[in-house]
């Protein structure tokens, strides 16, 4: 599991005096103007992109250039390396979609500085959105966060890739938010975007670089590091439960199948959420061999395990309140083998009932 070392902090100086490789200013469409605090150097460049039709502030639109280029006056210098504007689009009507709007954004600036190679970026928060301060901060994190993602453990480095790079540092400038606010959304997008990113390297793996073993390695592994508990039903434990289901999907295959369970505890009297994730490592389709012509992404049947490993990593660190919650990943290869499963054949599930297996 490759480790995501990008951090996101808050900022508390002067955008201007930010020494960094980018400096963002998020746009919205057909609202031609920055910060009210940015200096006019970077108003005079929004106006000339915009009286050029090069940006309008649309979504996903990004204008690049160089502070240093710019007649600044008597005005102190943009320390940053490099200025982006990067457009919102217009305010929607729909809360989701203005969420929405501003994850776009954050992986726009995330690319963006990728392909320059920056590694310290600041991102000045638009001021109003129709949302709350916690909110925007999350969304534009999560973006960034998300738009960072790479997937590069079996690639050999090359100093003199034209690959894109990844961002070390995002720091957020709260602009005329709150700080506390803004500390606070920042955190959580962190978490729940870093959960995205670990369930998609899972994915990401070949069918021998993630097995049923390792989702239960990892389940162990967030149980130690948090409050959640784990408990990891074994090939034997299944089969003294009946749990004909798992273990005839596992008859195929070489490697030994599991039950990962991992329980999340806050009160007696509170609800409880189940989330179940099928963990199939890799489905050939057993017997009934599947088309060759993409069997290579059948390593993606796990993604549902994935899922809900992460997402029970994201509840424990976020200290959801107010419920209980319970998340299931069965995880087992599906192969042919000498002891598949055969079409026809009836198996007997947990809880008794019978069932006869067609394809």
């Amino acid at each position: 599991m490759q480790a995501h070392t990008e951090s996101v902090r808050t900022f508390g100086g002067d955008p201007r005096e930010f020494k960094g490789d980018l400096l963002v200013y998020p746009v919205e469409e057909d609202i031609p103007h920055v910060a009210a605090y940015a200096p006019r150097s970077l108003h005079r460049a929004l106006q000339q992109g915009w009286a050029a039709g090069d940006f309008k502030g649309k979504k996903e639109q990004a204008l690049l250039f160089y502070p240093g280029l710019l007649d600044r006056g008597d005005e102190p210098p943009v320390q940053a390396r490099r200025v982006l504007f990067v457009g919102l689009g217009k305010q929607d009507d729909n809360i989701d979609v203005r969420r929405e709007q501003l994850r776009l954004a954050g992986g726009v600036i995330a690319r963006q500085a990728g392909a320059v190679k920056a590694a310290e970026v600041l991102v000045v928060l638009p001021g109003d959105f129709l949302l709350a301060a916690v909110e925007i901060a999350q969304c534009l994190t999560e973006g960034l966060v998300l738009g960072n993602y790479r997937f590069d453990p079996y690639k050999t480095p090359r100093e003199d890739s034209d690959q894109p790079g990844r961002v070390a540092v995002f720091h957020l400038h709260h602009g005329t938010l709150a700080a506390t606010a803004v500390t606070e959304g920042m955190t959580r997008g962190r978490v729940l975007a870093e959960a995205v990113c670990t369930a998609r390297d899972m994915a990401n793996q070949p069918g021998n670089g993630w097995t049923p073993a390792e989702f239960a390695d990892y389940g162990k592994k967030i149980a130690r590091q948090s409050t959640l508990k784990c408990k990891v039903l074994d090939k034997s434990a299944l089969q003294k439960l009946g749990m004909g289901g798992i273990l005839a999907v596992n008859q195929g295959s070489a490697l030994p199948p599991c039950l990962v369970v991992l329980e999340y505890r806050t009160s007696r009297k509170r609800p409880t959420v189940l989330l179940v994730g099928k963990g199939l490592t890799f489905d050939s389709g057993g017997i009934c061999v599947k088309p060759p012509a993409g069997m290579e992404d059948m390593k993606y049947d796990m993604c549902g395990g994935a899922a809900v490993i992460t997402a029970m990593q994201a509840i424990a660190e976020t200290g959801v309140a107010g419920v209980n919650v319970v998340g299931l990943i069965p995880a087992t290869e599906n192969l042919a083998g000498p002891a598949a499963l055969k079409p026809g054949d009836i198996i007997r599930q947990y809880g008794g009932r019978s069932v006869e297996i067609i394809n």
